[in-house]
């Protein structure tokens, strides 16, 4: 056998061995929008149920979001303008250890299971900071423009740690509890976390969350020109008895009662009256036929 053709079945046996040793992690559970996978040297386009793999890069466009479900129940959300790498992910019932790689963008993510920041490690960084929990729920964004790394915590802890720079800031640790958020850039530590108000929280959590279904934001003015705050009647669905096919209304149409006619009662009930039995005047003037005398009355003269 040629040295080329050594090199190249060696090659091809590699890939079919890493091909084999290769696990799927998660899956893709909702893709809205236009969501690339790079995995080695090919680009995929995710769908559900795409599975994803250690090593995955997945890149959302604008206006795109996905959800992904880990084996271990964890849960990733990916914002619109988000670049994420998985550089490990390890979860094999005697080791737990995770590094995600946030290049650009925001990723919320609901960390079921249990970490000791020691031998068990769930973390993700960004070009400024690391953030590592131990179970919980935060978002971490990073912003390229202002080289800025924010956390907010919705559930648990978060502990945010800037990564030392050329500027001489020295690496720092803050504790980010439930409701706060910090930031962290490569010119200086972490900020001091602040308490968040509660109604931004509430638009936070619900603009992070990624749903099979998002409920509409309805526009300035719509397609009538009418405000956003006019009200539309909840659609109906009435199914006509001679047409099986369900119709839609705006709202339920109005039905009139009847108006009441007048009903007569039928008449009382009067008993028939016997019949008549001719029997026994027949037979009283049969009878009378017999019994009648004829006189005859003529002249008579006497002898």
């Amino acid at each position: 056998m040629r040295g080329l053709d050594r090199v190249v079945l060696s090659v091809f046996i590699f890939f079919l061995v890493s091909t084999a040793s290769a696990k799927q992690i998660g899956l893709f559970m909702v893709v809205k929008g236009e969501i690339k996978v790079v995995r080695g040297s090919e680009t995929l386009k995710a769908k559900v149920p795409l599975g994803v793999y250690q090593g995955d890069t997945i890149i959302s466009s604008k206006d795109a979001r996905a959800k992904i479900v880990m084996n271990d129940k964890n849960v990733i959300h990916i914002s619109p303008s988000t670049e994420l790498k998985i550089e490990t992910y390890v979860n094999n019932g005697q080791q737990k250890n995770v590094e995600l790689n946030l290049k650009e963008g925001k990723v919320r993510n609901n960390v079921e299971q249990t970490y000791d920041g020691d031998k068990n490690k769930f973390i993700i960084k960004t070009p400024t900071a690391v953030a590592g929990v131990r179970g919980t729920q935060f978002i971490t964004s990073f912003d390229k423009g202002r080289n800025e790394t924010k956390i907010v915590t919705l559930q648990g802890r978060v502990e945010l740690t800037n990564l030392p720079s050329q500027a001489g800031a020295a690496a720092t640790t803050v504790v980010i509890n439930k409701g706060e958020s910090s930031t962290a850039t490569a010119e200086a530590p972490p900020a001091p976390p602040q308490a968040v108000p509660a109604d931004q929280m509430k638009n936070i959590d619900q603009d992070t969350t990624v749903k099979t279904t998002d409920k509409k934001t309805p526009s300035a003015a719509d397609s009538n020109g009418r405000g956003s705050d006019t009200k539309k009647t909840p659609e109906a669905r009435v199914e006509d008895p001679q047409d099986q096919s369900p119709k839609t209304f705006d709202k339920l149409p109005e039905v009139k009662s009847p108006t009441p006619t007048a009903v007569t009662p039928p008449p009382a009930f009067q008993r028939p009256p016997p019949p008549i039995n001719n029997l026994p005047a027949d037979a009283i003037r049969q009878q009378q036929e017999k019994t009648k005398v004829k006189i005859d009355v003529r002249n008579n003269t006497s002898p």
